[in-house]
């Protein structure tokens, strides 16, 4: 939200230093008067510069460095205590005065739980200053870079939250990203503090709240309060969006949801549900349609959101049941129940043009694409005892298909439940639920069991055991990070159910949380989940 055109530069550093978030927006037809000038420089077209001092403060802004220059058509390089901004030529089509401000000390405000500050933050002002063409900005990094750093900001004075701008680079010892408009903007990577506010150089939230033995709790949104909704179902995530739907009984219409990452900005469809499956590439959000009211005038089919304030539009009509799908940006992919037969569909980039790639007799559980391939795994109560002692029998295992090959296609064996079988001598363990990073698959079993194999086969290597592994325990599996994230449904006395994370690479697992969700969402340092009601973001410390 933008401030009044009256507020002077003054009253706005002055509203910096005491604001609960990193900065203050400055109106946009004033400009800050200068300190005196000392090296802030600019190899582009300058009106003045300047750097001077901050002073301490609540908010731990306790120094800072500025500039004050002018943009023009010619574009150029500035420079703001060791911060650089490019911007090419005809970026703006007219003179824009800007103000470059670098901040020290660590922001405040919600968005950054779970997240390592690598820089100081940068105010550009005017904020909302948008360009033509991206601008570059270098910032100084403050150490050691470990992990993938990407850049955060937030959009005025009244904004407390802060939101993914942008991924980075480390190039020279200096944070890269490329932006076309101005705000607050801070590099992080992603690492977990253990209290509210911070702790060193990592902020969480203080809002987050934890139980007396030092678990996270989730924050939610109450998106049908009084859980009018039936069931959970699947999260996407698409940027700084989430996306599911719900079906609901005699309460209101089936509806697709859309929130941001931050539980901001709620927003819903009716007359739409996916029961099964919701996905999504550059071109929208995809999902099916199953069972449109007939009063609403709406046909089954595959239905399309380009943006969370469009219309949902029907791009194709459905073969057979639809199941889970997912997506590159060149197709779409679903699994699909037809007779007694199950297919693994292709549709083009925008879900048109339907293909079955490949026909199989098992039931598919889980779907995943990664580097060039589709994944599903596959189970079978059709099969004896026995069956594995059979020299090339295969049971309850995962296969993929490249996602280019030519319909029909001969799937290729990733994961074989024999295999399994022998080596923990039980029969019938079947994969229910699986992630893939594109050389390994992570696969938990219905025994809760969790087990790691080459993408393009080999002998499983057991990641985890519960203590007490019964039967029908497995859930979702994500990677966050580095982690293996999954529940762990052992009741045992001494363990107790919860949210478990476990290094992709092996160690020991920690249990983080109590147990939430059913599937979920991931981005660097978080799952999301959607249950009766509520729509959920649980860190992964």
């Amino acid at each position: 939200m933008p401030l009044s055109h009256r507020i002077s530069i003054v009253r706005c550093l002055a509203a910096f230093l005491t604001a609960s978030v990193a900065f203050v927006a400055c109106s946009d037809d004033e400009t800050a008067s200068p300190a005196a000038s000392t090296d802030a420089g600019a190899s582009g077209d300058t009106a003045t510069a300047s750097e001077g001092g901050g002073s301490d403060s609540s908010s731990g802004t306790d120094s800072s460095a500025s500039s004050v220059i002018t943009v023009t058509a010619a574009g150029g390089v500035f420079n703001v205590g060791g911060a650089t901004l490019d911007v090419p030529a005809d970026a703006v089509s007219a003179d824009k005065p800007i103000t470059l401000e670098l901040r020290a000390g660590a922001p405040t405000g919600t968005g950054l739980a779970g997240f390592t500050l690598i820089t100081d933050v940068l105010v550009a002002t005017p904020h909302g200053t948008t360009f033509a063409k991206p601008v570059t900005i270098d910032l100084p990094l403050k150490g050691a870079v470990t992990g993938a750093p990407e850049v955060r900001y937030v959009a005025d004075d009244a904004d407390t939250t802060w939101e993914s701008l942008a991924s980075a680079s480390v190039v020279s010892g200096r944070l890269r990203f490329t932006t076309t408009h101005f705000s607050g903007m801070v590099g992080v990577v992603p690492g977990q503090g253990s209290d509210g506010g911070t702790d060193g150089a990592v902020v969480t939230d203080s809002s987050t709240p934890s139980d007396g033995g030092g678990l996270q709790s989730p924050q939610c949104f109450a998106y049908a309060p009084g859980g009018s909704s039936v069931g959970s179902q699947t999260v996407v995530r698409v940027a700084d969006r989430l996306y599911w739907s719900t079906l609901n009984v005699g309460v209101s219409p089936n509806r697709v949801h859309t929130i941001k990452t931050d539980l901001t900005d709620y927003k819903s469809f009716a007359n739409q549900v996916s029961v099964n499956g919701i996905t999504s590439n550059v071109n929208g959000v995809f999902w099916f349609n199953s069972f449109p009211p007939a009063d609403a005038g709406l046909t089954a089919g595959l239905f399309k959101l380009t943006s969370s304030t469009g219309t949902p539009t029907n791009v194709a009509g459905l073969t057979g049941f639809p199941g889970k799908m997912v997506a590159t940006d060149a197709n779409i992919f679903f699994k699909s129940q037809i007779g007694v037969e199950h297919t693994l569909v292709r549709a083009d980039a925008q879900g048109q043009s339907p293909t079955t790639l490949v026909t199989y007799n098992f039931y598919a559980d889980d779907l995943a694409v990664a580097n060039g391939y589709v994944y599903w795994s596959e189970s079978s109560a059709e099969a004896t005892s026995t069956y594995c002692a059979t020299p090339g029998n295969k049971i309850n295992q995962i296969m993929r298909v490249a996602v280019d090959a030519v319909a029909p296609a001969t799937a290729q064996l990733a994961v074989d439940g024999c295999a399994i079988q022998a080596i923990t001598g039980r029969f019938g363990e079947k994969l229910i639920s699986f992630a893939t990073d594109g050389v390994h698959t992570y696969a938990q079993s219905d025994r809760g069991e969790i087990w790691k194999t080459p993408v393009a086969g080999g002998t499983p290597v057991r990641l985890f055991q519960p203590s007490a592994p019964l039967a029908n325990m497995g859930g979702d599996v994500t990677i966050v990070g580095t982690n293996l994230v999954f529940k762990d449904q052992d009741n045992s006395v001494g363990v107790g159910m919860g949210m478990r994370k476990i290094p992709l690479a092996g160690g020991a697992s920690t249990k983080f949380a109590l147990p939430y969700g059913t599937t979920y969402a991931a981005d660097a340092n978080a799952i999301y989940f959607a249950d009766q009601g509520n729509v959920c973001r649980l860190l992964v410390p």
